[in-house]
């Protein structure tokens, strides 16, 4: 539970000792994080299945939401699922 907002209290969390934040999923809170630069890492799992759900919160990119992120793995699995990884540039 978070006592204040969420980019200070992420901002509080990443200033402490022991260990990376976690979250699966891209929503408002990722995109939030991403926009305020508070997302070391993205990793992206793209599914070559189109389901056709969601709405526009469901989406990564949208009009506004800008970062530079750098390329740092690449993994393609049998069933055809490429995972992008990409961090913050050094």
């Amino acid at each position: 539970m978070l006592a204040g907002g969420l980019v200070d209290e992420v901002r509080k969390l990443k200033q402490t000792e022991g260990g990376s934040i976690l979250m699966h999923g891209v929503g408002p809170v990722a995109k939030t994080l991403l926009r305020n630069g508070l997302l070391d890492e993205l990793h992206l799992w793209v599914h070559p299945v189109l389901a056709g759900v969601g709405d526009e919160n469901d989406v990564l990119f949208e009009a506004g939401l800008h970062a530079r992120l750098e390329t740092s793995n690449v993994q393609a699995f049998d069933n055809g699922v490429v995972v992008l990884s990409f961090r913050k540039p050094s």
